[in-house]
């Protein structure tokens, strides 16, 4: 009897981790020079628009879409983040801002969006929880750390905050898809079709 009720309270119960589903690689570099490489897993579950999104920028193969040759971090704010600016040719917009309420800015290493119709995100460089519900987490570097406190140390900064040197990404791609049980993917199927049920939000509903 317990068994059932345990079982019955597991299948209803929404999931409230967040769950890697993607896990993908960057190497780095700082004015040409290879500093290492970044891995990162992604919350598909959780945040499928902006994973989505994310995915799909490193892996393409298109010079005018990928990271690789359209994505540089270019601003750092001491002791908060460092912004990646995407200037890549894929349209913004897609993502529901409601993914925003799953965001918890708990840890470093953790990658989120600048906004729902931007292309651009960050790296954070430390808890911040005042970040919490305003922006959306949507990964963390999983492996790597030593690489990108040598890729903090390697950079420096103008009065406004803009790195200057050029810190690039090279040589992306997807390590792997994690595997989903039967449950995860149910929740992933239903969270999908809400969105696709949902209006399509444009630029235009921003301003």
């Amino acid at each position: 009897m317990y068994c059932l009720i345990f079982l019955i309270v597991y299948l209803i119960t929404p999931m409230t981790s967040l769950q890697i589903t993607h896990k993908l690689y960057f190497d780095v570099n700082v004015d040409g020079k290879s500093i290492g490489q970044l891995n990162v897993g992604l919350y598909g579950i959780d945040v499928p628009q902006a994973v989505e999104k994310f995915y799909q920028l490193t892996i393409s193969d298109d010079p005018n879409v990928n990271f690789e040759s359209n994505a540089h971090f270019n601003f750092l704010e001491p002791n908060e983040y460092i912004r990646c600016t995407y200037k890549g040719t894929l349209s913004n917009g897609g993502i529901d801002p409601e993914e925003k309420l799953q965001s918890s800015f708990d840890r470093r290493g953790l990658l989120a969006m600048v906004n729902e119709i931007s292309n651009d995100w960050f790296i954070t460089l430390a808890p911040l929880p005042h970040l919490d519900g305003h922006y959306i987490v949507f990964g963390e570097i999983i492996q790597g750390m030593e690489v990108f406190q040598n890729m903090l140390n390697e950079i420096t900064i103008d009065d406004h905050n803009t790195i200057e040197q050029d810190v690039s990404l090279d040589n992306c791609g997807e390590l792997e898809i994690v595997p989903l049980n039967q449950r995860q993917m149910r929740n992933l199927q239903d969270t999908l079709q809400m969105e696709a049920e949902k209006p399509a939000r444009t630029l235009h509903d921003e301003l």
